[in-house]
């Protein structure tokens, strides 16, 4: 059995002897200690082959490891076996048999992966929404969300009957059939345009020429004393209008008649300066009721509002208008009447900012 024995102090890697001493009072050696040192190392480490079996090697360790001996607390363990006793055995056991090519190029393709695959696990519990797991950055703290209900809209707010059942014509209907929302959807202008000459050429098509002659016919007997030339016949908007045309001037409008003719006084009175001129007679003038003479009063002069500093100008500016003249004493007296008020008031309002920004600290912690 091959023994490590570790944290050997400089003075007890001087003098070996005193340690080989110690080991053989718990067994036979069979090779002498080995001492190395790692180059930044202070303590050395030692190897030795011992013949022991599973009792006097616990019977070792039970005695010498931990133990401080020379400066030096010693640490006993089982080492690996030395490397040429391994490539011995190596070279005892049989030759392994010959890989086939398909082997080869088996072992060629395997190589490492660019990205290192995790497998999935199936959850067990049951998600919960209220209390999750993942925690946000709120004020250089991490918090868990709180996911509150609030403003919901549907299952847990309305009955099942008020809610969308299905869409007809248009519009969003409930189970009950009635209308929820109405979808109006805004057409181009060129897909109207088009529309109107497909419905006009329809209606086109429907009507021949003989309605149009029959409907002549009905037209010649709406009234009497016009020829057929007196009469078009217009088409506007799929509908039929007889329009009568006049050659002559007589119809128009007949001229203005007077009753009476006009008499030599009605026209002296027109050259009368004291009346009034008119045309038909006498007018008789409604007596005016003179209005109430009301008194203009000025515009309210205003100062000047913005900041200057020139002495022309401050005699018109707004300040110079306020009044300047401020009574100390009567308002020292009206501070300490009313200074419990003054003081319950500014009370009452800090108290108000206060909850007020507890509150608001609360909500952005959240």
């Amino acid at each position: 059995m091959r023994i490590h024995i570790g944290r050997i102090s400089p003075a007890l890697a001087g003098s070996s002897g005193d340690l080989e001493k110690l080991l053989d009072k718990h067994g036979r050696r069979t090779s002498p200690i080995s001492l190395h040192k790692k180059p930044l190392g202070e303590y050395y480490f030692a190897f030795v082959d011992m013949d022991l079996d599973a009792k006097q090697y616990s019977q070792l360790c039970s005695q010498l490891n931990s133990v401080t001996f020379k400066q030096s607390k010693l640490e006993i363990k089982q080492a690996k076996p030395d490397f040429k006793q391994v490539l011995e055995k190596e070279k005892e056991l049989p030759a392994k048999p010959a890989l086939n090519p398909d082997q080869y190029l088996r072992f060629k393709s395997r190589g490492r992966r660019e990205i290192d695959l995790f497998h999935g696990r199936n959850r067990e519990s049951k998600k919960i929404r209220e209390f999750p797991t993942f925690r946000v950055l709120i004020n250089h703290k991490l918090r868990k969300p709180r996911l509150r209900k609030t403003k919901l809209w549907g299952l847990e707010k309305r009955p099942l009957n008020k809610l969308t059942d299905h869409f007809v014509n248009g519009e969003w209907r409930d189970a009950d059939d009635h209308a929820i929302e109405v979808v109006s959807t805004m057409q181009d202008e060129h897909a109207r345009d088009s529309e109107l000459v497909k419905t006009f050429s329809t209606n086109a098509a429907y009507l021949s020429d003989s309605d149009f002659e029959e409907f002549k016919q009905n037209a010649n007997t709406l009234e009497d004393g016009y020829s057929d030339d007196e009469i078009e016949i217009v088409r506007d908007d799929n509908q039929f209008v007889a329009q009568k045309h006049s050659y002559s001037d007589d119809e128009d409008e007949s001229a203005m008649s007077v009753d009476k003719p006009n008499s030599v006084e009605t026209l002296k009175s027109a050259f009368e300066v004291d009346k009034p001129f008119t045309l038909f007679g006498p007018v008789e003038t409604a007596e005016e009721t003179p209005k109430p003479v009301t008194e203009i009063e000025p515009a309210p002069r205003k100062g000047l509002f913005f900041i200057h500093k020139s002495p022309y100008l401050r005699s018109q500016a707004q300040a110079s208008q306020l009044v300047s003249v401020f009574d100390s004493s009567a308002w020292e007296k009206e501070f300490f009447e009313r200074r419990s008020e003054f003081k319950g008031d500014m009370k009452k309002r800090h108290r108000d900012a206060v909850r007020i920004a507890r509150k608001m600290g609360k909500k952005q912690g959240e």
